[in-house]
């Protein structure tokens, strides 16, 4: 009997251990689609001009790469997990920089909604600065 419930015992605990990680692999994806609503709600308000954007999506591709090959074997270890959550925090602070800074996209008077382009201008406390 003390001979099955050992290895009984072992399994319990390697599932145990090995579950929050695997279980982190869902975390890592939500974390991911939140960051890209992010992105896109900083394209929209126009907080992200479309080259702050772009490297932002870059990078968020770069992230999904690595997810998805760390995935590949259905299991993601402990480094692994520490590797995403390191690049996931990274990214969220590009995201925060990038819609806080002074650069920010401007949708220009237009007669048309479908003309409207970007322009860029310095962002100040009292609203926007005419750089002309």
């Amino acid at each position: 009997m003390k001979a099955l419930i050992r290895p009984t015992l072992a399994l319990f605990i390697g599932l145990a251990v090995a579950a929050p990680v695997f279980a982190d692999s869902w975390d890592f994806g939500e974390r991911l689609e939140r960051q890209a609503n992010r992105i896109q709600e900083g394209v929209d308000s126009g907080e992200l001009s479309p080259q702050e954007a772009k490297v932002l999506y870059r990078e968020h591709k770069e992230i999904k790469r690595l997810l998805r090959d760390f995935s590949e074997d259905r299991y993601i270890s402990r480094r692994e997990a520490n590797i995403l959550d390191a690049r996931l925090d990274e990214a969220r602070r590009h995201i925060n920089d990038y819609k806080n800074n002074s650069e920010r996209a401007y949708r220009g008077p237009s007669h048309h909604h479908h003309d409207q382009g970007y322009y860029y201008r310095e962002r100040s406390s009292s609203g926007f600065l005419d750089n002309n």
